[in-house]
């Protein structure tokens, strides 16, 4: 199974420009052109918070809309920047079938793997938060099934050395000493636009690089404060009987790049 990772897209309404410069939609559309024209299959689509800029019903149908040129099935999880009650509201605008889909967590099992989704949003900040009952419903999704997990959420649940987004994160090592008890399992978050490798009690924690707007590699005490009109970026998580096997991939410059040659 192929499973495509997207964070980060940062749409507004009316298609305007994130932080009045950046050009999300573009982003997100020459995303989805390039894994289109890819010879690996996707079977489905995370999306891993951030979705829009400002919260607005407009934004999250352009998204969507988009995703939707992928003609796979997309789940969503919600980030500092979503409304979390217009953006589900509008999920099922496009996806009405997909009715397991709910805040504060979710669980969907596949033959080898459980997809896993918590809320980490908390309205008002922008740090990352996990309530109780999303926690329970986690350890409660681990004790059902003996299958590993890929968990998806918004914010990082440790400090990645970004220190302007490394705001306070409570409860955030609950996540890996629940899921521990699986083997296997994988943390995948976005919010930092970098990518970011650790592990936590065990628990390999993933974050993958932006859709939109990457950050300058800046591990100061200023750092992780100012973007690039980068590339969009994503990730592709190969799950297997093996493993998981977790591929970054960059969307070639629309202008500069040159290739691919033949080593």
């Amino acid at each position: 199974m192929n499973i495509l990772q997207i964070t980060d897209l940062h749409l507004c309404e009316g298609g305007a420009f994130a932080f009045g410069r950046a050009d999300t939609a573009l982003s997100l559309s020459r995303l989805t052109d390039y894994i289109l024209s890819r010879p690996f299959p996707v079977d489905l689509v995370a999306v891993t918070g951030d979705i829009s800029t400002d919260g607005s019903a407009d934004s999250y149908r352009r998204a969507f809309g988009e995703l939707q040129r992928l003609q796979r099935p997309f789940y969503i999880t919600p980030g500092n920047h979503d409304d979390r009650e217009v953006l589900l509201r509008v999920y099922r605008e496009f996806c009405p079938e997909q009715t397991a889909v709910r805040w504060p967590f979710y669980c969907i099992e596949k033959d080898e793997i459980a997809l896993a989704f918590l809320d980490s949003s908390s309205p008002g900040q922008s740090g990352g938060s996990v309530s109780d009952e999303g926690l329970r419903a986690l350890s409660e999704a681990v004790q059902r099934t003996e299958k590993p997990f890929l968990l998806f959420l918004h914010h990082a649940p440790f400090r990645t050395g970004y220190t302007v987004m490394d705001e306070p994160f409570p409860q955030a090592e609950r996540i890996p000493e629940i899921l521990k008890e699986r083997p296997g399992s994988l943390i995948c978050c976005g919010h930092i636009h970098a990518a970011v490798l650790t592990h936590r009690q065990g628990v390999p924690v993933f974050v993958c690089p932006p859709a939109a707007m990457l950050m300058e590699f800046d591990l100061s005490e200023a750092g992780g404060d100012a973007f690039f009109l980068e590339r969009p970026f994503f990730a592709l998580h190969q799950v297997s009987g093996a493993g998981i096997v977790s591929h970054i991939g960059m969307v070639p410059a629309s202008s500069g790049d040159t290739g691919p040659y033949r080593f």
